[in-house]
């Protein structure tokens, strides 16, 4: 059967329009109006057809070989493509680009201020250091510091510090988790780093200790390790670089509360035992005004011990608590 004028309609591949042979003869425009209109008739018209989809789908069977040999060009510059990134990647791999570590990766726990002071990542060592905004907070107590001796420094002079934390790779852990405090209630600054169990990093404080101007006896310093399932506090050492580390029999734990207090009552003991010991008063620390430290000393543990402190209000029945897993090694 011969192809009608409306299947020539319907057909989306282009005929062929050059005259470089009599068998690839082009239909023309007067030849298919002539058909249309009914000057060729019978055997002319017939041949007319023929040729016309004799040539069309000539042009047709070339489209197809021209999209054919363009798909395997692009499967060609893919391979091309990927015979060049794979090496790469692999390369990458193999030299390794050093990222922070997750603690540099994640300052995000505060808001920082703006500016080269305010909390964020810094290397040598890497930590998150700075100032941040102050949080919304309501009425409490925290430990902000469990620490042997104080920290003492030279403003003026100093410019590194040594932190040092004890070895706690018995209860399962190779890492202690450092964190800086200022203690005062309105100045917010912080230092968080990460150090091998019974080692030390060196700490330049001229990054944001020196700039700012804040004093040793400003800062309380407190580790935390994973043990159990639970996260244990566990002193750490401060001292100026060049200078001996300050001596210890004890610990010293810092506490803040959000409010005034008249009171002030703590204890220590095992969690495993079957008594729990009666509460000292520590009358030397009342009253205390609402963001003035509270210290207290805790003595040497062989094991994880429960430190609880409770303070009262003042004006006020209301007491606040803290209980607080407790390691000095």
């Amino acid at each position: 059967m011969g192809t009608t004028h409306q299947d020539l309609r319907r057909v989306t591949c282009r005929p062929v329009t050059t005259k470089e042979s009599e068998l690839e003869l082009a239909y023309s425009v007067s030849e298919t109006r002539d058909i249309r209109s009914g000057l060729f008739s019978g055997s002319k018209a017939g041949r007319i057809r023929k040729r016309m989809s004799r040539n069309f789908f000539s042009s047709c069977r070339k489209e197809e070989s021209l999209t054919s040999t363009h798909s395997q060009n692009y499967d060609h510059l893919l391979r091309d493509a990927l015979s060049w990134v794979a090496p790469l990647v692999l390369l990458i791999c193999i030299l390794g680009i050093r990222l922070p570590p997750l603690a540099a990766q994640a300052c995000t726990e505060v808001q920082p201020v703006q500016g080269a002071n305010g909390y964020q990542a810094r290397s040598g060592p890497d930590r998150c250091e700075g100032l941040y905004r102050s949080p919304v907070a309501g009425e409490s107590i925290a430990l902000l510091a469990l620490q042997n001796g104080d920290i003492a420094f030279d403003l003026q002079n100093d410019r590194t510090l040594v932190v040092s934390v004890p070895d706690v790779s018995r209860f399962s852990t190779s890492k202690v988790a450092v964190h800086v405090r200022a203690l005062p209630l309105g100045l917010y600054y912080r230092m968080d780093a990460t150090v091998e169990s019974g080692g030390s990093i060196d700490w330049p404080i001229t990054a944001v200790i020196v700039p700012v101007k804040i004093h040793p006896d400003s800062l309380g310093v407190v580790g935390t390790i994973e043990s159990g399932g639970n996260r244990v506090f566990v002193p750490v050492t401060i001292f100026a670089k060049g200078k001996p580390s300050p001596p210890h029999r004890s610990a010293t734990a810092v506490f803040r509360s959000t409010v005034d207090v008249e009171q002030v009552r703590w204890r220590i003991y095992s969690p495993t035992s079957s008594s729990v010991p009666k509460y000292e008063t520590a009358s030397s620390h009342v009253p205390v005004r609402a963001g003035d430290p509270i210290r207290l000393s805790v003595p040497l543990t062989a094991s994880p011990v429960n430190l609880e402190i409770a303070v009262k209000k003042t004006n006020s029945d209301d007491w606040m608590k803290l209980l607080l897993p407790v390691l000095v090694p």
